[in-house]
């Protein structure tokens, strides 16, 4: 089975749980959680945060180490990466709101005005989410970084320990298969421990491709992870069928 992460709209509250119901019989190991995919992604209400945790815990009341993950994202705007002191602050909230409604990881990423890593901006927030003891990833803000190894090693200094990407610009909106050298070189890059997630389009069809490229370059098989969203889905319902072959290449 693949290692397959699942970005879920909360915006509609009754269909994200019949989504996330779906998706955990489906054996998706971990989801990112989102509002407003219209606008690539912004902080959820915490209150479907604490839903999606109190559902995962009840279902793995006996078994919680074979429990999916919850990821937030942390995002406060679309208009760009950069966010101003007073909305920094606000996102260090965030994360400490979401580790109280049961979330095990975030997601977030701040640019500064040149397209490069707001180290300090990063810092805080890494800092506030190891207090809470939360996973760290970056989202696509990766993929607007100027493409070298400094991107990388700057992150995992910073404590980030995933990294979403389509190996392409953030801009061009291109599929996962068309930045396959560059994901690879990423996840070169990546020691153990670290995890490349991959994003981009993935679905059943493309995800033996982008593995198969990709899968030499993992030190480990934990390393490399796929991320769908419209891939499983139809009609804005989550389709059993197609995140099972997703999942699952051999159903």
């Amino acid at each position: 089975m693949r290692n397959i992460e699942v970005c879920l709209d909360t915006t509609n509250a009754r269909q994200f749980i019949e989504n996330l119901s779906v998706a955990i019989d489906c054996g998706v190991k971990r989801f990112e959680l989102c509002t407003n995919m219209h606008k690539d992604g912004l902080t959820p209400d915490m209150s479907t945060v604490e839903s999606a945790c109190n559902l995962i815990a009840r279902q793995y009341s006996f078994s919680s180490a074979n429990a999916p993950e919850i990821g937030v994202m942390i995002r406060l705007h679309n208009n760009n990466f950069t966010v101003t002191n007073k909305q920094l602050i606000t996102m260090g909230t965030q994360l400490q709101n979401a580790s109280d409604a049961g979330a095990q990881g975030v997601v977030f990423g701040v640019l500064d005005k040149h397209g490069t890593i707001d180290i300090d901006a990063m810092k805080y927030l890494c800092h506030e989410a190891k207090v809470h003891s939360l996973n760290i990833g970056i989202h696509r803000a990766f993929d607007v970084l100027k493409n070298s190894p400094e991107r990388v090693t700057s992150l995992l200094e910073l404590g980030v320990q995933r990294i979403l990407s389509s190996g392409s610009s953030w801009l061009n909106k291109q599929e996962a298969t068309m930045g396959l050298a560059n994901l690879t070189d990423t996840l070169s890059r990546l020691p153990i421990g670290a995890q490349l997630v991959v994003a981009g389009g993935v679905n059943a069809d493309n995800a033996c491709i982008i593995e198969s490229n990709l899968i030499k370059a993992a030190r480990n098989t934990h390393q490399l992870w796929l991320h769908a969203y419209s891939g499983v889905l139809s009609n804005h319902k989550l389709c059993p069928i197609l995140t099972r072959k997703l999942v699952n290449p051999l159903c």
